[in-house]
């Protein structure tokens, strides 16, 4: 659990210069000019926590250390695998070890230890090779790739495991290379886009982490289109099992215990609502305002019961109407979604989500607007609030290296508290030199870098 951190330090990534910070509250803003080496050590904590060794090779450091409550976890640049075996080694293997990292299966695969039934079965899912294989597969990959760790990096591998820290969505400095060739190529994505695979568009992501790029937004798509999907799916299941309470509760004449009492108890505007987002294929407008005057006679008679139609009605509106508020419980982080992009679109743009699907249109021609045709400011956010509400995980730890990259100075001072009242973050680390990222209630989070500076 992110509770559980103290403090992280990295010494001598930048020449002789150690830094070092204690973890206080939910967020953290790390402040500094250009140079003073605030980025390096966010990407250096990054690529710690999510266990990523060969990029973190990559940097010049001595050691990095991680104090939580139960201790420390310490890892010398000499402890990782050999970067040269691993360039050596055999695309397949690559992708095997690439593939157990990703799914936090390489410590207990590269430990001698009998596995479980449970263990032995994902791994020969992940591998895609037979459980009777395994074990002989898992000496050839010992032997394949000797020399390659060492026994003190598994040991942290397990321990950083052991943290549960959540998933880590991380936005890097290169966002700001495709703002300033956007500029320059405003043509720059389809060019790139015809020379590369969907695939090889997207951000790098594990099994315990997510980046953030602008190029490609396919990702997004996806997920906002799988989201839609399940809902309309959910709603469907919860209606056909109405329908059919309704018919079993008419042959057992549950009607006659009926009372309108219940819909008269319920919220107009929840019951106008309702009826809005009926099927216009199913009824017409027309059809839509008499629905409502017939339910509404219904909330309103005080004498008398009402006659058979208009009971039968009450009692299947009734229960469509449950439908419909369970559903509105379903839907709220994607009615959350939609809100907050709606908030920082221009004034020219709008989402529209009905009847679950998504839309973004262009309120004066009235054209739809793909995701791919959005500014880069506005693919930023809407890739943020999407990973963030659109996915099952909570406690999410957000990185962010300068986040005031293709923002407008209002949306710079709103996106961190917006992010964080999402509620789906244990933790915020941004580097910036912006004063407008803090010009907020986040100010008592600044950190100076050179206060990071230690001996």
């Amino acid at each position: 659990m992110l509770s559980s951190l103290l403090t992280f330090r990295a010494e001598k990534i930048l020449g002789d210069k150690n830094y070092e910070m204690n973890f206080t509250g939910d967020t953290s803003i790390i402040v500094g000019p250009n140079g003073s080496g605030k980025s390096t050590f966010l990407n250096v904590f990054y690529l710690f926590i999510t266990r990523q060794w060969s990029r973190l090779a990559e940097y010049n450091f001595q050691q990095v250390s991680l104090t939580t409550n139960s201790g420390k976890i310490e890892l010398h640049k000499g402890d990782l695998f050999n970067v040269d075996a691993y360039a050596k080694m055999s695309p397949r293997l690559k992708r095997i070890y690439n593939q157990l990292a990703a799914q936090k299966l390489l410590p207990r695969f590269l430990s001698g230890n009998k596995l479980t039934s449970r263990e032995r079965s994902s791994l020969a899912e992940t591998l895609e090779i037979s459980a009777i294989d395994l074990d002989s597969f898992r000496r050839y990959f010992a032997h394949e790739s000797e020399g390659l760790f060492r026994s003190q990096l598994v040991r942290v591998e397990q321990d950083l495991e052991a943290l549960e820290i959540g998933r880590v969505l991380y936005l890097p400095t290169y966002r700001r290379i495709e703002k300033d060739l956007s500029s320059i190529f405003p043509d720059i994505e389809d060019r790139f886009r015809s020379r590369v695979a969907d695939s090889q568009m997207t951000a790098r992501q594990g099994g315990n982490f997510q980046e953030i790029i602008s190029f490609g937004m396919d990702d997004i798509f996806k997920l906002i289109s799988n989201h839609t999907s399940t809902l309309n799916s959910l709603a469907k299941t919860k209606s056909d099992d109405a329908a059919q309470e309704y018919i079993r509760d008419m042959v057992k004449g549950a009607i006659k215990e009926y009372s309108v009492g219940r819909i008269r108890d319920m919220n107009s505007a929840v019951i106008s609502e309702f009826v809005s987002r009926l099927d216009d294929q199913l009824l017409s407008t027309e059809d839509k305002n008499e629905l409502r005057s017939k339910i509404e006679d219904l909330r309103v008679k005080k004498v008398g019961k009402p006659n058979k139609d208009m009971q039968y009605l009450g009692f299947f509106v009734e229960k469509m109407l449950n439908v419909y508020i369970e559903m509105q419980e379903a839907e709220r982080p994607f009615n959350e979604f939609v809100a907050i992009i709606n908030r920082y679109l221009s004034g020219n743009k709008v989402v529209q989500y009905r009847n679950y699907e998504f839309s973004i249109v262009d309120n004066y021609s009235g054209d739809n607007i793909n995701l791919s045709e959005l500014s880069s400011g506005e693919k930023q956010i809407v890739s943020v609030f999407a990973y963030l509400l659109l996915r099952e995980e909570k406690g999410t730890v957000v990185l962010i290296d300068e986040p005031e990259l293709s923002l407008s100075v209002p949306w710079q001072k709103t996106f961190l508290p917006d992010i964080l009242a999402t509620r789906r973050c244990s933790f915020v680390l941004a580097v910036t030199h912006s004063p407008f990222v803090f010009d907020n209630d986040l100010r008592s989070s600044i950190i100076d870098v050179r206060k990071l500076t230690v001996k």
